[in-house]
């Protein structure tokens, strides 16, 4: 019987436990919904345009971009498939 009774007591723990941490992540959820609200309203699409721009022109001066992409694949010879013969 007291083996039964502390079964029931554990398992009332685990479920209690199982509630909380569904709790906590609920809340974690509705803390980075409302981040990401805040956020979103204290900038413009001008603004978010403007750093978008900058960045990628600091991207062009430094050469992180390439300004055009090469006219073959840059496959090894090994791996590109053979030309077509008698086509």
């Amino acid at each position: 019987m007291q083996e039964m009774l502390l079964n029931v007591q554990q398992s009332m723990e685990a479920q209690e436990l199982e509630i909380k941490r569904f709790d906590s992540e609920v809340k974690a959820y509705d803390v980075e919904t409302k981040r990401m609200t805040a956020v979103a309203a204290a900038m413009t699409p001008d603004q978010i345009q403007e750093i978008v721009l900058g960045t990628v022109q600091g991207m062009i001066t430094s050469g992180d971009l390439m300004s055009s992409m090469p006219m073959e694949p840059m496959m090894p010879p090994e791996m590109m498939p053979p030309p077509n013969q008698g086509m």
